[in-house]
């Protein structure tokens, strides 16, 4: 798939916290942390990254699942929404 560069604030932040973590150049919207060269110690420095950058938990399982720059920024910008929303 050809390089799409990151098209939100969400993903720009997580672009540029992958570059930092994986030690690579540029990262797309579609490139995926594990194919990058992720692993079980990055995910952790990732997962606290997150927090402080996003002050949100994110489970683990999360990056299993979203293992995109697209897809785990759209399922952080989910959980932000979620959060924001007044209960009854």
């Amino acid at each position: 798939m050809a390089f799409e560069a990151p098209r939100s604030v969400t993903e720009r932040v997580l672009a540029g916290l992958w570059v930092e973590l994986l030690g690579v150049d540029r990262v797309g919207v579609h490139d995926n942390f594990f194919e990058l060269g992720g692993h079980s110690l990055l995910m952790m420095q990732l997962l606290w990254r997150l927090q402080e950058q996003f002050g949100a938990e994110v489970p683990l399982e999360l990056l299993f699942e979203a293992s995109t720059v697209a897809e785990l920024a759209a399922a952080l910008d989910d959980q932000a929404m979620s959060a924001a929303r007044p209960t009854d």
